[in-house]
């Protein structure tokens, strides 16, 4: 992109289980990954191929493209914001996240 403080590289349909995730990596190389986490485990099976990712895709996607910061989006509208805590919680609790786990929430802000 012309005059774009960073490099934005688009990918589509990289595996069966993942939406489109978008990368941005800042000039001193970080990644930072803003990816779709729709579903939980137990919601996805009859929701396959909808184009959408569970949490736990993201993170171990994020973690196998050796992202800095993960910023999850589009959850599932029928989830709480209480629900969307304890995903977060769930995940710090799985083992140390090799990143930054960011779960935007209608109406919050992001600084790049």
């Amino acid at each position: 992109m012309p005059q774009h403080p960073v490099e934005i590289i688009l990918m589509r349909q990289l595996a069966s289980y993942l939406a489109t995730p978008i990368f941005l990596v800042d000039p001193a190389g970080n990644m930072l990954l803003i990816h779709d986490a729709q579903y939980t485990a137990a919601e996805y099976p009859p929701r396959v191929g909808w184009g959408h990712s569970t949490i736990d895709h993201t993170l171990r996607f994020a973690a196998e493209a050796g992202a800095r910061r993960v910023v999850t989006f589009h959850h599932d509208p029928a989830h709480s914001d209480a629900t969307l805590d304890r995903l977060v919680e769930e995940a710090h609790r799985s083992g140390d996240l090799p990143f930054e786990l960011i779960p935007r929430k209608e109406g919050a802000g992001f600084e790049l």
